[in-house]
């Protein structure tokens, strides 16, 4: 069995796609045939189907599939108009594509949703158990004060943005779809391209080009076809769930291949779960090290004032902690904090441990810490850092007793 992965194409490919946050453009093809049954995918998972779509090509050699002003990567990715600009604008080298697109789940922690009238719970929740069992990634329900998710929504097709785009991001999943395609998608969404895309595919699998149709042979292109400098790790994993089968609804004639092993023999793309090598590349991206059950997030900004009429700036930094446990309202919990201060000038406070209580008022699994981490008079050479700055956070939280 292969454990290894296409590490360098993962990650240097992962994509930050943007959110179409409830777009009335996905909602606009999908409405267009809410009344037609889905193709047989074939193993293949595919976006809108049964719409028509436009094949156009980017002024660096890039193919997309465009639905109304819906664009569409390999298949079942979704891009948006910015993410769209981005890829257009980028040479075409390795380093740029990166800067463009690369983005990872912070804390190895996705947060998500179901819609409301969602077809089926239990397969996505199925999916959820099989991702955590077997790699270190955690789905958390979203809660209050959570701004960047995932959202499993109803559709036409199943598809899924690439990485982390920030904002709601749509899983959409057809009805009656399997754990594995929901696995499939997620992977998308972890930052997974498919297989058979890597720049060492011809050496292991044989594209039937004339079977495939026109509008989809844009799905079939390597990375470094359309452009793009990078490497493969690991040889081509034949058991990987980001692999189509070889006989799909892309084909002109579903009987025949769209592509085969370099023997001529042809190959089912499973769905039963993530293979070896397809954990090996999560666990390269993410590590193996799973997040305890509370993580915390930072924000910093400026706040101006003035004093004796002149301009006087102060920095914050904001931890949001979120618990996975659940917490009651009225509820008290300790955060213990290591801070460090490195005052100059007129103040210097010196290192300290200390213990925040915090009563939880609404029963909310989010907790907000604000430190003032330094501050002086701006354009001037009296500025000092006057407060302190917290250094170390020791997790998780207690209870009260």
């Amino acid at each position: 069995m292969n454990v290894m992965k296409q590490f360098d194409f993962l990650v240097l490919l992962i994509g930050s796609i943007a959110c179409f946050s409830c777009s009335d453009d996905i909602s606009t093809c999908e409405n267009s045939f809410k009344n037609n049954s889905c193709q047989d995918q074939g193993e293949i998972e595919i976006a809108l189907p049964n719409k028509p779509k436009d094949i156009i090509t980017l002024s660096n050699g890039v193919q997309l599939a465009k639905c109304d002003s819906i664009y569409i990567l390999d298949g079942d990715i979704i891009l948006s108009k910015e993410q769209l600009a981005s890829l257009n604008s980028v040479p075409q080298t390795k380093s740029a594509y990166i800067t463009a697109l690369s983005k990872r789940w912070p804390g190895n922690v996705i947060f998500y949703t179901m819609s409301s009238g969602f077809y089926d719970t239990n397969t996505v929740q199925r999916a959820i158990n099989h991702i955590e069992t077997n790699t270190s990634i955690r789905f958390w329900t979203k809660v209050d004060g959570i701004s960047d998710y995932v959202s499993f929504v109803n559709g036409d097709g199943n598809f899924s943005y690439v990485g982390k785009m920030g904002g709601m991001q749509l899983i959409t999943i057809y009805k009656n779809s399997g754990m594995g395609t929901v696995v499939h998608e997620i992977g998308h969404a972890l930052g997974l391209f498919h297989e058979h895309n890597r720049a060492d595919r011809d050496s292991y699998v044989t594209i039937n080009w004339g079977n495939i149709k026109k509008e989809w042979q844009y799905a079939y292109k390597k990375y470094t076809d359309e452009g793009y400098q990078g490497s493969d790790l690991g040889s081509f994993d034949f058991n990987s769930i980001m692999l189509y089968s070889s006989i799909n609804s892309f084909a002109v004639d579903i009987s025949k291949p769209t592509m085969t092993r370099k023997n001529g023999t042809t190959f089912s793309g499973q769905r039963d779960g993530l293979s070896n090598g397809d954990i090996a590349g999560v666990n390269r991206m993410y590590g193996t090290t799973a997040p305890n059950d509370i993580i915390y997030f930072t924000r910093e900004w400026d706040e101006n004032s003035s004093n004796m009429g002149r301009a006087y700036l102060k920095k914050y930094v904001e931890y949001t902690f979120v618990t996975r446990l659940p917490v009651q309202k009225d509820e008290i919990i300790y955060i213990s904090l290591y801070e460090e201060g490195n005052g100059s000038g007129q103040e210097y406070y010196p290192p300290y441990e200390h213990t925040e209580q915090v009563k939880m008022l609404k029963g909310s699994r989010v907790i907000k810490y604000t430190v003032m981490t330094e501050s002086g008079w701006q354009n001037s050479s009296d500025w000092y850092k006057d407060i302190k700055t917290v250094t170390g956070i020791r997790l998780p939280f207690t209870r009260q007793s």
